[in-house]
């Protein structure tokens, strides 16, 4: 993997962690197609999303938020009540 791909990957992960959906697609080509492992894991159909478009679709639709700690989650859980 060259020097520049690397780079690409930290900017495209780095915006994913931040939840920057503009600065994520724009490490995207503009005709990505975008194979949802997630939703297929979780029993839904395969899913294809193509173009920047359709990942926005697919980012709006699988809102899911990670925690290292539990505590966390239950304050942020709480919030939303």
């Amino acid at each position: 993997m060259s020097q520049e791909n690397v780079e690409a990957f930290k900017r495209f992960a780095d915006a994913n962690n931040r939840r920057d959906v503009e600065a994520l697609l724009a490490e995207l080509d503009a005709e990505v197609e975008w194979h949802s492992a997630v939703l297929r894991s979780l029993g839904g159909e395969a899913t294809v999303h193509r173009g920047h478009d359709g990942v926005r679709e697919m980012l709006r639709d699988l809102y899911v938020r990670s925690y290292l700690d539990p505590e966390d989650a239950l304050v942020d859980a709480a919030m939303r009540d």
